[in-house]
């Protein structure tokens, strides 16, 4: 039997997504979700340095309770009590918010291949997934996300305040669908 991870991911996803993302789906047994607090450090130590959660604030915003060396390195400081709209331009943080709250209210999946400049002036390159998490198995009231940090292409146009969206990949839990969207440039 296929498993999730392959349904849901590009045959070319990094090994250590796909490997967060069996976790994941393990963890949650017949729920549509596992809880912040099934998800056990001592099982997945290989990725504890590239992951993140954000807690689900009342009003649609989303705050890092936790964020690995590799995810903070760019930033040059820690995230823990962050928002993204702390930490990016409006229209940047709008792309990112929009579709960590399809992440918690659909649930759904969400598989990206982006670039973007971060508040240093230089560019993140990665290879995320974001994954919700629900006390209760079926409302989100974290997200779990880890990236895969890549290189940089110089050869796409980047499409919000200089962010390149190479593709977004999402799987529907209530729905059992998986659909690849390609983005559409915002003016």
């Amino acid at each position: 039997m296929t498993s999730f991870a392959d349904r849901f991911l590009p045959a070319d996803a990094p090994e250590s997504l796909r490997r967060m993302v069996n976790y994941w789906d393990a963890r949650r047994g017949t729920r549509l979700m596992p809880s912040f607090e099934d998800i056990d450090p001592s099982y997945i130590p290989w990725a504890l340095s590239s992951m993140y959660v954000l807690r689900v604030v009342q009003g649609g915003e989303f705050v890092y309770r936790l964020a690995g060396a590799e995810v903070e390195r760019p930033y040059g400081r820690p995230l823990r009590d962050t928002s993204i709209s702390d930490l990016y331009p409006p229209r940047s943080a709008r792309v990112i918010q929009e579709r960590w709250t399809r992440v918690a209210r659909e649930p759904a999946c969400c598989f990206t291949n982006t670039e973007h400049p971060s508040p240093g002036d230089t560019f993140i390159a990665a290879q995320r997934v974001t994954v919700p998490l629900g006390r209760n198995g079926w409302q989100a009231d974290h997200i779990l996300g880890i990236a895969d940090f890549g290189r940089i292409r110089l050869d796409e146009e980047p499409l919000t305040d200089g962010a390149v969206i190479r593709n977004v990949v999402w799987a529907n839990l209530t729905r059992d669908r998986i659909s690849v969207e390609t983005p559409i440039p915002s003016e």
